[in-house]
């Protein structure tokens, strides 16, 4: 049976580009923002900052609120609730290498207001409208 989920996400926004990770998924490639799923006891903030290291290897501090989104999970049909935070760009180095999540990433991408025009059937719809009321 579907469940719902909660996850929190960053969204990096430097010279007019949001920061994606480009993932594997089972059936399919598909752009999402660095963040994931809350463990039980965890605030949103605690939550994203343990998930943006795991995933890309960089310390990072929440920024400010911006808005919820949602998705489907292809594997389990569980709906996730993203809540999404706007925070800064750290003066590090992204290290793919270290990822110690489970998630398959491939890469992480900078991509242009223009360019997420062109990926609709990449980027959940909902995160569309959220990145389109942001920049």
């Amino acid at each position: 049976m579907p469940q719902i989920r909660v996850a929190a996400k960053a969204l990096f926004i430097k010279n007019g580009k949001a920061l994606f990770v480009k993932q594997q998924l089972p059936t399919r490639v598909a752009y999402d923002l660095p963040g994931g799923k809350l463990e039980y006891g965890e605030t949103t903030e605690e939550a994203l900052t343990r998930e943006v290291f795991e995933e890309l290897n960089i310390k990072i501090k929440p920024g400010k609120f911006v808005g919820t989104w949602w998705f489907i999970r292809d594997i389990d049909k569980d709906q996730v609730i993203c809540i999404t935070y706007q925070c800064e760009f750290p003066d590090e180095e992204i290290k793919l290498l270290n990822n110690i999540s489970t998630e398959k990433i491939l890469e992480t991408i900078w991509v242009s207001k223009e360019k997420i025009d062109e990926m609709l059937d990449q980027i959940p719809q909902p995160l569309i409208k959220l990145l389109q009321s942001v920049f």
